[in-house]
């Protein structure tokens, strides 16, 4: 899809807020809550201009930074994400998303069943990437 055409695919898409909403009160974001059943794989943009407060959940979200920027604060440390920049944030770590002003960010949340089993036996433990996915 070109850009424009994928903008405006995602904002024809349902957003489901009231549990999220909720679930700030124990900082905890469950993947049912997020991702719709049947569905293993659930792609949203996030939006600019709203900061989320410091939350976890029990799934893999991948962000991808196509335009603009990404602030990130994971623990103490707050970093900015150009461009081009992909973000892992593993089940179970607490952070902060920030999406700059004019920014687009593509958010994949995958289930961590689903990641399991598509990805496990494509993990060689040598490296450290495949060391960081296993540990999650």
């Amino acid at each position: 899809m070109e850009t424009e055409e994928f903008r405006q695919h995602t904002c024809i898409q349902p957003v489901f807020i009231n549990s999220l909403f909720t679930n700030y009160e124990d900082s905890f974001i469950s993947e049912e809550s997020i991702i719709p059943t049947p569905k293993d794989v659930y792609t949203m943009v996030h939006l600019p201009y709203i900061k989320s407060e410091m939350h976890q959940h029990d799934y893999f979200e991948i962000n991808y930074v196509y335009r603009g920027s990404y602030t990130q604060i994971f623990e103490s440390e707050q970093r900015i994400f150009p461009a081009g920049s992909l973000i892992i944030i593993a089940p179970g770590s607490p952070h902060i998303v920030h999406v700059n002003d004019e920014s687009l960010v593509i958010c994949i949340n995958i289930r961590k069943s689903t990641f399991d089993k598509t990805f496990w036996q494509l993990l060689d433990t040598s490296n450290i990437l495949s060391a960081f996915f296993k540990y999650f």
